[in-house]
């Protein structure tokens, strides 16, 4: 709080009492009205401030929506001309899609700014100030279905392989502020006889801001050829992180992207990593009705390397709530090839949530490929949810406040 204004005595507050003690204390002579006038301008001073700092922080704001729009197009331009010079696609790959997530973000900024604009100029009409709480302009049904229309255009094109548990299919709702969720887990596939997995890995979700989390998975992985030596050991490390961009309302899902990076920390050799730095670029969307939630989406793996490709993929999960506790659900998912003359993969999973406490979630699912490499797949996990609570209730135990 500002004490003073500058050339001011320090005891000449901002916020005093309009008392004639005051007055008679602050002006020679006891009279009044010239206290009670320079306490009168200061207020407004101060909200000439405010304003200016309004109209300040909406132009930057402006300013960020198209500095952002702007870079996805540089982004995206310096991948095209990289390609021409080094002629690698991986670089193409990564400078459309780094520029593609600069562009939701901008286009999500500016939509939220179009639809800040838009309550306060209803406000001003029906003569009454800004109602944050009021429905918004842009949150018609033409644009309802203008999203809904680019979402499945973008779900559409060709078709992370890691996945939201138990399914490969993710979602775009971030864990809570300020919450965890921790899953100790094992997947197993199996194809002509060739088994392999992890066993077990440990993934780990944070909300640290609303609307963002952060994700890791540290998987110990194992590879069992049917015609040659098994290997156990630590698999390739994910990093990431989920931002929500639009919630979701009566007419609009909500709409996320969850980018990946996959680093090469398991032996290429023993067949427990891939050997290569991997960026996956999804885009999710969720939809609830009842008792009944959809997701899905779809997006694009760069996968560099001899011998490799880069990768589209996309799925849809239908659940349903059976009982408070028991959630079932259905999976559908299609990649193409990672490998030149590689097999692309079509697959379903069925799986089910067992909530036993708040906390304690038991997760699993079990499918196959319908056209594609796969004769098994399955998933199992236990997961923990826990909020800053914890933390509070074990220094109370410990004597700290």
């Amino acid at each position: 709080m500002i004490d003073r204004l500058p050339g001011r005595p320090a005891s000449r507050r901002i916020h005093r009492s309009f008392t004639g003690a005051s007055h008679q204390a602050d002006t020679p002579g006891g009279e009044g009205p010239p206290a009670m006038k320079e306490n009168i301008v200061i207020p407004i001073k101060i909200e000439r401030v405010k304003v200016w700092g309004r109209r300040t922080l909406e132009a930057a704001t402006w300013l960020i929506c198209l500095g952002l729009l702007a870079m996805s197009a540089a982004v995206a331009a310096c991948g095209a001309l990289a390609r021409l010079v080094s002629g690698s696609e991986t670089v193409l790959a990564a400078g459309l899609g780094c520029g593609v997530l600069l562009g939701l973000a901008g286009v999500w900024q500016l939509l939220r700014r179009i639809d800040q604009a838009a309550k306060r100029l209803r406000s001003k009409a029906a003569g009454a100030a800004s109602d944050p709480a009021a429905p918004s302009f842009i949150n018609t049904k033409i644009f309802s279905v203008t999203v809904w229309v680019g979402i499945l255009a973008l779900c559409a094109a060709p078709s992370a392989v890691w996945a939201g548990p138990p399914f490969v299919t993710d979602d775009p709702e971030p864990v809570e502020y300020q919450h965890w969720e921790l899953y100790v887990s094992s997947q197993h596939a199996e194809s002509s006889g060739d088994w392999s997995g992890t066993a077990p890995h440990i993934e780990v979700n944070y909300g640290v801001f609303p609307n963002v989390q952060l994700h890791l998975i540290a998987p110990l992985a194992y590879d069992s050829p049917s015609d040659g030596e098994s290997h156990y050991g630590y698999g390739d490390t994910e990093f990431g992180f989920k931002l929500r961009m639009i919630q979701e309302t009566d007419s609009m899902p909500q709409v996320g992207i969850f980018p990946l990076l996959e680093i090469p920390t398991g032996r290429e050799s023993a067949g427990l990593g891939s050997g290569q730095v991997q960026a996956i670029l999804p885009l999710w969307l969720q939809k609830s009705i009842g008792d009944w939630t959809i997701y899905g989406g779809g997006g694009y793996g760069i996968n560099p390397g001899p011998g490799n490709e880069n990768w589209g993929f996309g799925g849809l999960v239908v659940q349903r709530k059976i009982t408070e506790d028991i959630l079932l659900g259905a999976e559908l998912y299609h990649r193409t090839a990672m490998e030149t003359g590689g097999d692309r993969d079509t697959s379903f999973n069925v799986g089910m949530v067992i909530d036993f406490t708040a906390h304690h979630h038991l997760l699993f699912s079990a499918g196959r490929s319908i056209d594609g490499p796969a004769d098994f797949q399955a998933y199992i996990g236990y997961q923990l949810t826990f909020g800053p609570e914890v933390f509070h209730s074990v220094g109370h135990r410990y004597g700290h406040k």
